[in-house]
């Protein structure tokens, strides 16, 4: 991040492809994309795993289940399902809010269906 932070000029090897003026739009946008993505590492880093190790263990306990085998089992199927229902709306925003502030995105609500939302209840 720091490095595509402190770098506002195209590498040497760039110039002749890429003019400034379009390095920079692309640069802004990978730096927004950057912060974002870290937001939601955090949340899932910080707030999440230490819930669902809570929760896991209630499941556990609630049918039966002791010992860390299946509480270790029942996280990763949290998890995952969680991970799962985080992941449509986060999509959503770095497609619809942050692609659409820098003029990249050229999707429209229907064409993001078949490959966000489709996957869950497959």
């Amino acid at each position: 991040y720091k490095k595509q932070e402190a770098t506002v000029e195209p590498p040497a090897e760039l110039r002749e492809i890429l003019d400034a003026k379009e390095f920079a739009k692309a640069r802004l946008y990978k730096l927004d994309l950057a912060k974002f993505s870290f937001c939601y590492d955090l949340i899932l880093l910080f707030d999440l795993i230490p819930a669902l190790w809570k929760l896991a263990g209630v499941v556990c306990l609630k049918i039966g289940l002791t010992g860390e085998i299946y509480h270790s089992v029942w996280i990763v199927v949290l998890s995952m399902i969680i991970s799962s229902l985080l992941e449509v709306p986060w999509s959503f925003i770095q497609v619809f809010v942050i692609e659409e502030k820098h003029g990249f995105n050229k999707q429209v609500l229907m064409t993001i269906y078949p490959e966000v939302i489709a996957p869950l209840f497959d």
